[in-house]
């Protein structure tokens, strides 16, 4: 059977120390975070000195355990690239696999982005509340905890991201929740948010960056699955009538298929030209839509028609059905609620094409069963359109050239 971690944020948001102290608590064993809290001042200039406390707290009522960096620094902000060197430093002194180390990357990478996007492109991307050594040990301390608990190369979910609402103080004035880089993180890896159901800043930038870069699926509810340990976070605020927890939840799925509930939009239009259609299945997709179909019927009065049918996670039916409407000029959507089955262990790994002596990157999909067994395996068409236009190689000898070194590479393993 196939093991499976899922992070629950829908009620209290998600921050670096929650997910750590969840971790934390999954394993019972802080002194991994104590040993990098104490290396720590080697790697990264400025600080003087780190405390880490571990502790149960009650949140509403439910007991938690809570992991506090308490620092003394003498700078207040730092640039990204000084964080990002420091966190490989202490990466490689822990011994960290190659793909938490790129996770690590990974979560620096979405930061900056966001921060680039809000206050332009800067030369070199400098933070003020994220810039403390916390947001090191936040990141890396969670890369060593998934290496601790075996948990790196597991199925990874997570439950759609409450982040608060009100107004908060920052460095830049007073804005409201979330954040500004907590909500173009979201934006950008189309991370299913919640808004509320508290007047509190729920979720922060590294928290949401952590996830995004970790999670391979946001589900609407946990998995079919047998939970064997349960983690729990504590946020730092205790927020009355309010259990401000970060549940995480390590088990093992009950098959190699899993059962997802999606959401069918159907409407028929007669009087779209070809090029709308084309535009409005593009932009469906790019919100979020997981398949579009069109189809060709005949409508009322013998007139030449098409169905339009999108497939899409629940949570995101009011956002395309507003699409239909506004781009397309239909008056009604149909909106039918099912499920699939599909396979679970899907994987995207980058292989290297060669084509007149240059290497160039090609994304390969991958589908396993659960005895690892390759049952499907399929080269990124984009890429590969890609490659053609660089180097004016027909498409169909490039596809050619694919499948043979998809073959030598994983035709041993295909089922």
């Amino acid at each position: 059977m196939t093991r499976c971690l899922v992070v629950d944020p829908q009620t209290s948001g998600i921050s670096g120390d929650m997910f750590l102290s969840a971790l934390v608590d999954l394993a019972d064993d802080v002194s991994h975070i104590v040993e990098i809290a104490r290396v720590l001042p080697k790697y990264l200039n400025g600080v003087e000195s780190i405390e880490v406390t571990d502790q149960t707290v009650t949140r509403s009522g439910i007991k938690a355990r809570r992991v506090e960096i308490r620092l003394k620094e003498k700078v207040s902000e730092r640039s990204l690239n000084e964080l990002l060197a420091a966190s490989l430093k202490l990466a490689d002194y822990m011994g960290l696999k190659e793909n938490l180390i790129n996770f690590i990357t990974k979560v620096f990478s979405t930061l900056e982005a966001a921060e680039r996007k809000i206050h332009g492109d800067e030369r070199e991307v400098h933070l003020h509340e994220l810039g403390s050594a916390d947001t090191v040990i936040d990141v890396v301390g969670s890369a060593i905890m998934l290496q601790v608990l075996n948990l790196d190369s597991t199925i990874k979910y997570s439950t759609p991201i409450a982040v608060g609402g009100g107004l908060m103080r920052f460095s830049h004035g007073t804005i409201s929740a979330p954040s500004y880089a907590t909500l173009e993180i979201l934006r950008m890896k189309k991370a299913p948010m919640l808004g509320g159901p508290v007047s509190y800043e729920l979720s922060t930038p590294t928290g949401v960056a952590i996830l995004v870069s970790l999670v391979d699926e946001f589900v609407e509810f946990l998995p079919p699955m047998k939970p064997y340990r349960v983690g729990y976070g504590g946020g730092a605020r205790d927020i009355p009538g309010h259990p401000n927890v970060l549940r995480i939840v390590e088990g093992e799925l009950l098959s190699h298929l899993t059962q997802e509930y999606i959401v069918v939009l159907e409407t028929n239009v007669d009087d779209v030209t070809g090029e709308a259609i084309g535009y409005v299945v593009d932009k469906l997709m790019r919100e979020g839509a997981l398949d579009v179909s069109v189809i060709p019927a005949l409508g009322k009065k013998g007139r030449p028609a098409y169905i339009v049918k999108v497939l899409c996670p629940v949570i995101n039916y009011e956002r395309l059905c507003k699409v239909l409407l506004r781009d397309l000029g239909t008056l009604g959507v149909r909106i039918s609620r099912t499920s699939r089955i599909r396979f679970i262990k899907r994987e995207v790994r980058t292989i290297d094409l060669e084509v007149n002596g240059i290497a160039y990157p090609l994304r390969v999909k991958i589908v396993r069963d659960d005895e690892g067994r390759i049952v499907r395996i399929k080269p990124e068409h984009d890429d590969i359109v890609k490659i053609a236009k660089e180097t004016s190689k027909p498409l169909l000898s490039l596809y050619y050239q694919v499948s043979k070194k998809l073959l030598e590479e994983w035709g041993h393993e295909l089922y």
